[in-house]
């Protein structure tokens, strides 16, 4: 037997042994075949779904694994859909150029706002955070001929609902096998450790800024990519859609109810919240007040979020465990 056929005998073991496991793997594939056995209505309630899962599962990654909470990832949404709006729009410029491009500025950005503010902590660093969509909205206002001011952006090159419906599972599968894959590594073990304790991090001869900023550019590259995605999907960039504190605190939502600290719970958390706004639409502004008062609810009851309870019972029920 090769070494990959002895790999592959090893995982189907491990599929054998742990059943539950195959839970999020049918999930996973059930998004492939949905758009064939259900509407163009549904579609277009999954594709936002799997974009605010991309959205909390970047937050996650560094406010979940650190500690530092992060009020600021709409900041890095609105720049991933307004750099490639005004590029494609007002430049001209190839989609396939525009989109490195983004991820670029992403980078650049992330690294510039991560240095300082994570030089601070606590009620500073969320300080900063909180002021980073704001100077955005300023900045959208300001240079408005680029930008199209509070009405937004319009123009950009629209992709089919079929094809923004599997751009978003892809990506978002991409994003959680990434981020799981990271937050599983040494890496992720460091950023748990800054969360618990980094003192004791720096004490161990550990740079605790170095591993915090890696985290805050990751996480402003994936919170990027989502905006996107959605600047793709709906053809417009608009301040109050993806720069807006409020997306912030949907998606920090999103993330806290199904579970911080685990990436996948973000998926969960982020599938409930926009399932459960759409089914409260009639009820209008009232539904946000009920989606602010079940978070609570959740904090209080399920510290460890939906997602995880969820995914605990299931492997107790199908593997006899409650391990991770």
């Amino acid at each position: 037997m090769s070494v990959e056929e002895g790999l592959v005998s090893g995982r189907l073991t491990s599929l054998r042994e742990r059943p539950a496991y195959l839970v999020p793997i049918v999930l996973a594939a059930s998004l492939f075949v949905l758009p064939f056995v259900t509407t163009r209505y549904i579609h277009s309630i999954v594709i936002i779904a799997n974009i605010f899962a991309i959205y909390a599962m970047a937050w996650d990654i560094l406010s979940g694994y650190t500690g530092y909470m992060n009020f600021g990832p709409s900041f890095f949404v609105g720049a991933g859909a307004y750099v490639v709006g005004i590029l494609t729009v007002n430049f001209g410029v190839p989609v396939y150029v525009a989109i490195p491009a983004a991820f670029v500025m992403s980078i650049v950005t992330g690294l510039v706002v991560a240095y300082p503010s994570l030089r601070t902590s606590g009620v500073y660093f969320t300080l900063i955070t909180i002021l980073l969509p704001l100077l955005g909205l300023k900045f959208v206002t300001i240079f408005s001929g680029y930008t199209g001011g509070r009405l937004g952006l319009q123009g950009l090159p629209l992709l089919s609902v079929m094809e923004s419906y599997y751009l978003s599972v892809v990506f978002m599968i991409v994003t959680f096998l990434a981020l799981y894959w990271l937050a599983a590594s040494d890496f992720g073990l460091v950023l748990r450790s800054i969360k618990a304790n980094e003192l004791a991090v720096a004490s161990a001869a550990i740079n605790p800024t170095k591993f915090k900023v890696g985290a805050f550019v990751v996480s402003a590259l994936f919170s990027s990519l989502g905006g996107i995605i959605y600047a793709f999907y709906v053809g417009i960039v608009a301040p109050s859609t993806t720069i807006d504190l409020h997306v912030s605190i949907v998606l920090i939502i999103a993330a806290v109810i199904g579970g911080t600290g685990t990436i996948y719970g973000a998926i969960g958390g982020a599938y409930f919240f926009i399932v459960a706004r759409e089914l409260l639409s009639p009820l209008g502004d009232i539904r946000f007040a009920i989606l602010y008062a079940f978070a609570l609810v959740v904090v209080l009851v399920f510290p460890k979020g939906l997602t995880r309870f969820a995914w605990e019972r299931t492997k107790e029920i199908i593997d006899g465990d409650t391990d991770d």
